[in-house]
C-alpha cells in the first residue's frame, strides 16, 4: 500500500514529464514577443513568448491535480504549474529537482531509443518572496556527447502549492530567454491579500 509520501513522489516525478519533456528536443530560434499572462490559479504573474493556455490536469494514482499554463513556439516550450499538496508533506526541493531531470532524461531516451545523458550546467538555492528555491540548468547529451536540449527549471513550495516554472529549448539557444521567463515571475497583489485576510482570520481563532 502506497504512502502519502510515495504517491506524492510519483505525482511530482509524472508533473515533470508533463512540463518537461513535451518539448525535451524543441529547436528554434525565435525572438520573444513577451506579453505578461495570469497563472491559471490567478495567483501569479509571469512574461510569456506569446499567449499561453491554461488546462487542469489530473495526476495520476493520487487525488492531487495541476493547474498548467504553458505555450509551445519555436524559441522553445515555457510552463508554469501550481499543484496544491492537500497537506502531502513534500520532499526537499533538491529531490525533487533531481527526479525530474532523472525523468526528463530517461523520457527522451525511450522516445528515440538511443542513450541519453545529463549535463548538469547550474543549480542555485534562492529566495522567492521570503521562501527558499531552487533554480537549474541542465543540457540532455546524446550519442556522441552531441547536446539534443537544455532545461531550466525554477521550483518552490508556497502555501502548500509547489510551483514550478520550466523551460525547454534547443541546446545551442542562449539562456537568455529561459532566464527572462523566470525572472519575471511574481505573486499577484490581490494573492497577496488573501493570503493577508486569511492570516487574520487564524490569528483570530
Amino acid at each position: 500500500m502506497q504512502t502519502k509520501k510515495n504517491r506524492y513522489r510519483r505525482a511530482t516525478l509524472t508533473l515533470l514529464i508533463v512540463l518537461i519533456t513535451a518539448a525535451a528536443v524543441w529547436l528554434g530560434r525565435e525572438r520573444a514577443d513577451w506579453q505578461e499572462a495570469i497563472s491559471a490559479t490567478g495567483d501569479y504573474v509571469i512574461e510569456f513568448p506569446g499567449q499561453p493556455s491554461t488546462e487542469t490536469i489530473r495526476i495520476p494514482i493520487s487525488n492531487l491535480s495541476t493547474q498548467l499554463t504553458d505555450l509551445e513556439v519555436d524559441s522553445g516550450y515555457y510552463a508554469l504549474a501550481e499543484t496544491a499538496l492537500n497537506g502531502i508533506a513534500p520532499n526537499s526541493l533538491d529531490v525533487v529537482v533531481d527526479g525530474s531531470i532523472e525523468n526528463a532524461r530517461a523520457k527522451t531516451e525511450s522516445r528515440h531509443s538511443s542513450p541519453v545523458a545529463v549535463r548538469e550546467i547550474s543549480r542555485t538555492t534562492g529566495d522567492f518572496e521570503g521562501v527558499e528555491t531552487r533554480k537549474f540548468r541542465v543540457k540532455l547529451v546524446g550519442r556522441g556527447g552531441a547536446d539534443w536540449a537544455a532545461l531550466t527549471g525554477l521550483f518552490f513550495y508556497r502555501d502548500d502549492v509547489v510551483v514550478s516554472a520550466v523551460v525547454a529549448t534547443d541546446a545551442n539557444n542562449e539562456p537568455t530567454l529561459a532566464e527572462h521567463f523566470l525572472s519575471s515571475l511574481k505573486s499577484r497583489p490581490e494573492r497577496d491579500l488573501r493570503a493577508l485576510r486569511q492570516r487574520v482570520l487564524e490569528i483570530g481563532d
